[in-house]
């Protein structure tokens, strides 16, 4: 995925939904530097299903802030930042709550955090 990403010449959001996201410590990010990316869990952690979203929480919780709960400051425009930060307050709680389990997001390469990514 990396290989065909990086040969597109434009700033890219990826939003990575997996059980085990790679390492950013280990300096192996294959992507290039227009790629911001927010991963669904912190090293050493897991993300986690459960029936009841019908998806992984990170990603309900992706669909819940693009759908204006993000929005934090109310001008209609969500930023990187600001879904991030929405992941960040809502997350973990949930995957507590729900599933007694410990799931951080993780932003790299947030070099331009304020662009918009969804006007609503």
């Amino acid at each position: 995925m990396a290989k065909y990403l990086n040969q597109i010449p434009c700033k890219k959001i990826l939003l990575l939904d997996a059980c085990h996201p790679f390492n950013p410590s280990s300096n192996k990010i294959p992507f290039d530097d227009k790629t911001t990316i927010i991963g669904s869990s912190q090293e050493g952690e897991s993300s986690y299903e459960n029936d009841a979203w019908k998806n992984g929480a990170f990603t309900e919780i992706v669909l819940q802030g693009l759908s204006g709960k993000a929005d934090f400051n109310q001008n209609h425009i969500i930023t990187i930042s600001e879904l991030y930060g929405y992941l960040c307050q809502k997350l973990p709680p949930l995957v507590k709550k729900e599933i007694n389990q410990t799931q951080t997001p993780i932003f790299i390469n947030n070099s331009f955090e304020e662009i918009p990514i969804i006007d609503y």
